[in-house]
């Protein structure tokens, strides 16, 4: 009789954690489906768009004239100019940026470096 109802608790048990487990699924399920999703809107808006071609140029640009002898002290003042400006334009330039390479990406170049400014 106590192994009988020690057996039906356990089953009990088993089924409510298998049911906290299958909703855990679904909802990581639901996510992922949503990030496909975003990442296929990005991909078809991007077709038609020069946005990452001009980032790529943009950022390309300081790191080429610090190859250059004479432009290098024009590529290290501008970062030093860029130092000043306010917090909130760095992140949204770095925002910009993230969404036009693919912000996971970003977001986890973020995290592990910790970059603050």
């Amino acid at each position: 009789m106590w192994f009988q109802a020690l057996t039906a608790a356990g089953g009990w048990i088993f089924e409510i954690f298998k049911g906290k487990q299958d909703i855990v699924k679904q909802a990581a399920h639901a996510k992922a489906q949503r990030v496909i999703s975003w990442e296929e809107a990005m991909a078809n808006g991007a077709a038609t768009s020069w946005k990452d071609e001009w980032f790529t140029v943009l950022l390309s640009v300081p790191f080429i004239m610090c190859f250059i002898p004479q432009l290098a002290p024009y590529a290290h003042q501008g970062f030093i100019q860029l130092e000043q400006t306010p917090e909130f334009y760095r992140y949204m330039f770095g925002l910009a940026v993230g969404a036009s390479f693919g912000f996971r990406g970003f977001d986890k170049f973020v995290r592990t470096r910790n970059i603050r400014n």
